[in-house]
């Protein structure tokens, strides 16, 4: 009887290995080009390895109480096979390989940008500002400010032409002056109403997306301007993916809203639609929350050749959502061809939900 149960078990275990490396490989495979697949997609692939560790380590310590039958006995060389070969793929998506082949020496001479992208996702914080000037930015992206930030504070941080953009929830300070800068909402349909409160008050809202563009005069440093576009995609797990990001896409592709030029003395002047190109400009840097995994390839439909500043300079898992207990990377942060990434990091600024980008730029 003991050795039927254990029997069972044992088969049970190599099912539920054969069940959940089938899901995870369609995910891997299908991506999220459709709703039902971004689901397997999202499947972490060190909790495949766990998964599988621990239903080995099972068996081997069953094993020696049951008489195996041979099929049994190639079950677990199949398991072993399932472990060894997901473990590979968790390898190549921590860029391990960097580990080995390192890159060559940086030039320290070279004219260099850091930048800061954060989601703190929080309503306040009062020590916001001495948080995000910890890492010494340049250029501060930032999706869901939290209420009385203290702007001057990062805008000395950054130096320079201290200058700022803001629009909805979003905003970029930088060191560099902004020649020109406009925001839209993406209209994505379908998320759920939210109800947010705070101390005196409180709101309902419909996240529907955003995205903000800046042209930023970095000729000091790279020789060209740089231009930034910043987003911030609903989060609701039950929207496809796909469709939110071709949603936004052809949102930003058609943009006719109200743009600005700044003039030299730092003063907005509102673009004429007349005679301004439909869209946002081409973009050099596209960063923010996408609310959607790292590898998604969702993603392209927005992002064409940049390629991710974490696919460049990053390394191990770099994953930033939650804060507690990182999963998943839906934070991102991509580049031009002509852009060079010195250092990509995921850091902890100690509170709000998400960690943050630090990307060290450097032209090509």
């Amino acid at each position: 009887m003991i050795q039927r149960l254990l029997r069972i078990l044992l088969w049970s275990a190599h099912a539920l290995a054969a069940v959940a490396t089938l899901l995870w490989a369609i995910g891997r495979l299908a991506n999220d080009r459709w709703h039902a697949t971004q689901y397997l997609f999202w499947i972490p692939t060190p909790g495949m390895v766990l998964l599988l560790a621990l239903l080995v380590l099972l068996v081997a310590a069953l094993s020696p109480f049951v008489v195996a039958p041979g099929r049994l006995r190639h079950a677990r060389t199949g398991l072993f096979a399932s472990l060894v070969g997901v473990s590979i793929v968790f390898a190549g998506e921590c860029n391990l390989e960097r580990l080995v082949l390192r890159p060559s020496p940086v030039d320290p001479t070279q004219p260099s940008l850091r930048l800061l992208v954060w989601n703190p996702a929080v309503d306040r914080m009062d020590d916001f500002a001495p948080r995000v000037a910890s890492q010494d930015p340049q250029l501060i992206a930032i999706a869901n400010r939290p209420g009385r930030t203290d702007w001057p504070a990062l805008q000395d941080q950054v130096g320079g032409s201290r200058a700022i953009a803001r629009f909805a929830h979003l905003s970029l300070v930088s060191r560099h002056r902004i020649i020109r800068w406009g925001g839209a909402a993406l209209g994505i349909e379908g998320a759920r109403k939210r109800t947010h409160l705070w101390h005196g008050g409180g709101e309902v809202s419909q996240d529907k997306g955003e995205a903000l563009f800046v042209e930023l005069d970095t000729r000091a440093v790279f020789g060209r301007t740089l231009v930034v576009w910043i987003l911030d995609l609903p989060s609701d797990p039950e929207l496809s993916r796909d469709a939110n990001v071709a949603t936004a896409a052809a949102t930003i592709a058609a943009f006719s809203g109200r743009s600005y030029t700044r003039n030299p003395m730092g003063l907005d002047v509102e673009d004429d639609p007349a005679v301004t190109p439909r869209g946002f400009p081409p973009a050099d840097l596209i960063v923010g929350d996408f609310n959607t995994p790292r590898g998604s390839a969702s993603i392209r439909r927005l992002t064409g050749d940049l390629r991710h500043a974490y696919d460049i300079a990053g390394v191990g898992w770099a994953t930033t959502w939650p804060r507690t207990f990182p999963l998943i990377a839906i934070d991102h942060a991509f580049v031009a061809p002509w852009l060079d990434v010195r250092r990509y990091a995921t850091i902890d600024l100690g509170a709000g939900g998400h960690l943050a980008q630090v990307v060290d730029l450097a032209p090509r």
